[in-house]
């Protein structure tokens, strides 16, 4: 990369990975690293990592803001919490549009050199067109099994809207390469386990909408795919799963 691109990952590691040390990059850190680009480090959907150039980029050498952690002297440490994931993800430019479909490949690639053959989650829908036509054109070899999002359910009187958008899907009618295969991974927004949380407490009412959806999932006939990562929640779905 020449001075000036952006470094980043959005996602896809942790620091409790490393063996060495689980410590927070620190801007100094990563300044080290890349002096001459922006540095953004998403680290699962917990805190981000930025280098001074990004900082800058952002504009948080003094911003007002709780999310951004500063050291003794209230300079930024470059660590930003979770609050802020979105915040600075926004400042990072775009891919450009030419460089799409090489990257797209190269992501392939590097998949197939792990072993992988085919993969499955939300699939962006501004990318499920291209992806099927190179399918169709025989210039995949990895399959993308695709999951139909709950866009709409993120409040109580969406959820009609949504019953009715889930009793028109239907599965595995889209190819080999790319396909629809299953409902997820929000059910009901308001019941999306957060990453960082350690406790929920859902109420009757979200429950008794997330149990709505959940039944029409079932009448299209398709998988569910749920997201949640606290004890309470998966106890608490499979409940309302066992009704349904």
């Amino acid at each position: 990369l020449g001075p000036g691109a952006w470094v980043f990952t959005l996602g896809g590691f942790s620091t409790d990975q490393f063996t060495d040390n689980q410590a927070d990059f620190t801007r100094d850190e990563l300044d080290a690293v890349a002096p001459e680009n922006p540095v953004l480090l998403q680290v699962t959907r917990d805190n981000t990592y930025l280098n001074s150039l990004a900082i800058t980029a952002a504009a948080l050498e003094q911003a007002d803001a709780p999310w951004v952690m500063r050291n003794e002297a209230g300079r930024p440490t470059g660590v930003i919490e979770a609050d802020g994931i979105g915040v600075v993800a926004d400042v990072r430019p775009p891919p450009p549009p030419e460089i799409f479909e090489a990257s797209s490949m190269a992501m392939i690639a590097d998949m197939n050199r792990a072993g992988l053959t085919t993969v499955g989650g939300p699939c962006p829908a501004e990318y499920i067109d291209r992806f099927r036509a190179w399918g169709d054109a025989g210039r995949l070899n990895l399959r993308f099994f695709c999951f139909s999002r709950a866009e709409l359910s993120n409040t109580t009187d969406k959820v009609d809207e949504l019953l009715l958008q889930i009793a028109t899907l239907r599965p595995f009618q889209w190819g080999n390469w790319v396909d629809l295969t299953a409902y997820g991974e929000t059910v009901y927004r308001p019941l999306h386990d957060s990453m960082l949380a350690t406790s929920t407490s859902p109420s009757v009412e979200e429950l008794h909408q997330w149990r709505r959806i959940a039944t029409e999932v079932a009448r299209a006939g398709l998988p569910l795919h749920v997201h949640a990562t606290v004890e309470n929640t998966i106890t608490t779905f499979l409940d309302q799963i066992e009704q349904v």
